[in-house]
């Protein structure tokens, strides 16, 4: 069962976060998203390029009576609005021209699908594009904000962790600066005892007679720990 128009206008609004009336610029990029392409055209003096592609196509009778259409030729898929009207008169018949783009019946033939209705189902269209519903403009505006949030939850994320690593990165820098590991620290034994010394301690502090040695040295030659400054 096909949509009605103003069900297809409602999910339109909602999959592009659209809590009013969209733009002529998000209309013009919404027609393209579909793979359309627009042309813009006077009734009476127009580019050599547009002239070729009108004369081409073969649709003067339109360009002379129309303000706007969709033609759609197989793979050909073109959008064509008057560009003497004004900003308003272009949003509305933008409105009223997706509209037909976002119908399913399309491509029906005429005689299925007759002008009268197809322009009927891009008019309620453009309505309710013009005029969303209340609870349209809520859901819009709420994914808009929940995708704004997300956003901004994921950055602040981003940026924490960072702030972290840094942080984390600094700390460790400073603490290899000021503060040796016990693997790099220089530790003294003396000439007659069996124990190793921090610098600092009694044993070793006033004393000619020591030799300083890494820890690994210091075990490996069978000294042992001094339960003054070091401890068991």
């Amino acid at each position: 069962m096909t949509d009605s128009p103003k069900k297809l206008s409602q999910k339109l609004m909602r999959k592009n976060r659209l809590s009013s009336t969209p733009s002529l610029k998000t209309l013009e990029e919404l027609i393209q998203g579909n793979g359309f392409t627009i042309i813009e055209y006077n009734k009476y003096n127009n580019t050599p390029e547009v002239n070729e592609l009108i004369q081409t196509l073969r649709i003067e009778d339109r360009i002379s009576t129309e303000n706007s259409f969709v033609y759609v030729d197989g793979n050909i898929e073109f959008v064509f609005i008057n560009s003497d009207l004004k900003l308003s008169e272009k949003t509305t018949l933008l409105c009223h021209e997706l509209g037909h783009i976002c119908d399913t019946r399309l491509d029906a033939p005429n005689h299925i699908y007759s002008r009268i209705e197809r322009e009927s189902f891009a008019n309620e269209f453009a309505h309710y594009l013009e005029h969303p519903t209340v609870l349209t403009r809520i859901i819009s505006t709420f994914l808009k904000r929940k995708l704004v949030f997300i956003l901004i939850f994921a950055l602040s994320l981003l940026t924490a962790t960072g702030i972290y690593i840094v942080s984390n990165s600094q700390a460790t820098s400073v603490f290899s600066a000021h503060e040796p590991t016990s693997l790099t620290q220089s530790y003294y034994v003396t000439t007659t005892g069996i124990r190793y010394h921090k610098d600092f301690c009694k044993h070793v502090k006033y004393k000619t007679n020591t030799t300083q040695m890494t820890i690994d040295d210091a075990i490996s030659q069978g000294y042992t720990p001094c339960l003054d400054c070091i401890g068991e």
